[in-house]
């Protein structure tokens, strides 16, 4: 996942460390930092500035001597540009600055004879575009001094998040400024979700039924009677494109933006193009087709969800829309959802669709079950601010999810005994409760604790002990020898003949394979199709390529054996 440093800083304070410290304190607490990348050029120390004076060089006959004022000094700077004169407005570079076009440092200089304090600069330069055939001409009414990213922006600094399948709470920008609030101590800040309301009531401009409750236990849908069609704000389409998103319009835009953002993913359909406002989530029939956003036709069977109207699908639950009711150019009323999917039904329909999208990658992982209405209002309040949207007062909201949250019990001697070092049960319980478990009942042996919604991942005492050992520190853990207790009497002769075994061959010219003892039906099935019905299915596998229990060690051997072949070994 990607993370931009200048999204992360807007929910939690980071300003008084580095991106390194950043780096190594979430790394540290087992969210791995797999790159940092700086995107787009820096203008540091460039600003804008008014050529005073310029005047044909005295040993040349192309370069230029001239009179730089930057809003505070006046600089002498050489200049080759044949369109450098007097009363341009352009950026320098001063002294110290780095010209991103070939990273080399400004300094003090002489060119043919006369000291040069600066550069005045081109787009080519700048990397602002490839035009190289003279010094920018900029606005002329910009005041010199201004600096060059309050025009352009600056470079962004990028982490190469990598997640876990087990921690879907951290594929979003907001799940992981909460992990670094509980790192450091600090509180986490939360964006705003209010918006005014019309006079139209959204119960009385639409309807939800939900006919699989299971794969579907919440779907809330809000409609917006107004929307204008206007270009997503700079700061907006720029993130996107930092998360590798590709901006679409203002309303497409917020969607994605807000998924990004909370990892709940959301969904906008033309308001109009839905039959009678109605909105239907069940199961598609045997054999039915629904086009979807990619101008791809697909067959659907009984086990996929899908959105629907009177008339038909409208989108595959989870995964992707279907073009019937997407938003057009001539929208102007908009029905947002945001629901709540079982994820083990959302990983069958990507992985049989072979369609993985954002979308389904946090829904297959597994999406804060009480996120649905956050979401949606945090995508009114940007529609309401940057779309001049009106949103009708209330959700239509079909509810089937469990109240009570989960509860784990800790034994605080356990949490020493595995993780092998002394961790005082204030500091285990301060650990979990600046992770937002909540403290339910406490003795001296033990604590309750209560689940926060978005760690789906937790459910028992050996995760809440998993959070502990991260939080104090990976490279804190201690080097232990487990500990064994020798039994004189007992036999191993079925352990060391196994090893004999092993070894005897390895000296006969033999190699061992070891594969896991899960793979891919299609191994299976072009050795033995007729034991399909049989087999052992994982109900929620890591990938397609590990989803089945092997029934035989001889397809893996082969395939090992063709691909080292394949590959000269």
């Amino acid at each position: 996942m990607k993370l931009p440093i200048s999204w992360l800083a807007e929910y939690i304070d980071i300003s008084d460390l580095s991106v390194q410290e950043l780096a190594d304190r979430i790394t540290f607490a087992g969210i791995e930092i797999e790159g940092i990348e700086q995107v787009g050029p820096c203008f540091d120390n460039i600003v804008v500035a008014e050529v005073r004076e310029c005047v044909d060089h005295p040993n040349s006959d192309h370069l230029h001597v001239t009179k730089v004022w930057d809003g505070e000094n006046e600089y002498q700077v050489v200049c080759g540009a044949p369109n450098c004169r007097a009363g341009l407005i352009t950026p320098l570079a001063r002294i110290g600055a780095i010209v991103p076009d070939g990273k080399f440092e400004i300094k003090k200089g002489k060119l043919r004879g006369v000291e040069s304090f600066g550069m005045l600069c081109s787009a080519r330069e700048l990397m602002l575009s490839g035009d190289h055939d003279g010094i920018m001409e900029l606005d002329p009414s910009l005041k010199p001094g201004t600096p060059l990213s309050s025009l352009y922006g600056s470079s962004e600094t990028v982490f190469d998040v990598e997640i876990t399948w087990n921690r879907p709470d951290c594929l979003s920008i907001i799940g992981i400024a909460r992990e670094f609030a509980a790192i450091l101590g600090r509180p986490l800040k939360l964006p705003e979700v209010d918006f005014p309301v019309v006079e139209a009531k959204a119960a009385d401009l639409c309807n939800v039924k939900i006919e699989n409750s299971v794969n579907c236990p919440n779907y809330t849908a809000r409609v917006l009677p107004h929307v204008e069609r206007l270009p997503s704000p700079e700061f907006m389409r720029k993130r996107l494109e930092l998360c590798g998103q590709r901006s679409i319009d203002v309303v497409v835009d917020v969607s994605n933006y807000v998924m990004l953002e909370c990892g709940q993913p959301l969904h906008t359909f033309d308001y109009e193009c839905v039959k009678d406002h109605t909105i239907i989530v069940r199961n598609a029939a045997e054999g039915e087709k629904i086009k979807t956003l990619d101008d791809v036709e697909r067959t659907l069977d009984p086990a996929m969800l899908l959105i629907t109207d009177p008339a038909g699908p409208l989108a595959v639950a989870g995964v992707m829309g279907g073009e019937g009711s997407q938003i057009r150019e001539n929208t102007n009323s908009v029905l947002l959802e945001s629901a709540s999917f079982y994820a083990p039904s959302i990983k069958y329909t990507a992985t049989k669709l072979e369609l993985r999208t954002e979308s389904s990658h946090r829904f297959e992982r597994g999406v804060d079950p009480f996120l649905t209405d956050w979401a949606s209002r945090r995508a009114c309040h940007l529609l309401a601010k940057y779309a001049n949207a009106t949103v009708a007062e209330g959700v239509v909201s079909v509810d089937t999810r469990p109240a009570e949250p989960m509860r784990v019990v800790l034994r605080h001697a356990r949490v020493n005994a595995v993780i092998g070092m002394e961790i005082p049960v204030e500091q285990q319980v301060g650990i979990l409760t600046s992770l937002a478990f909540e403290i339910e009942s406490q003795t001296p042996e033990a604590t309750t604790f209560k689940v926060p919604s978005y760690r789906v991942d937790v459910d028992c005492e050996a995760d809440l002990i998993e959070e502990i050992a991260r939080m104090n520190g990976l490279d804190a853990l201690p080097d232990v020898l487990p500990a064994t207790t020798i039994v004189p009497t007992a036999d191993d002769s079925a352990i060391r003949a196994a090893s004999l075994c092993r070894r005897t061959l390895c000296q006969l010219g033999f190699t061992e394979i070891m594969n896991y003892s899960f793979t891919a039906p299609a191994i299976l099935d072009a050795f033995q199709p007729s034991t399909a019905d049989s087999r052992i299915v994982l109900p929620n596998p890591v990938s397609a390529d590990h989803s089945v229990m092997r029934d035989s060690l001889i397809p893996q051997m082969l395939d090992i054996m063709s691909y080292n072949n394949s590959h000269g070994t």
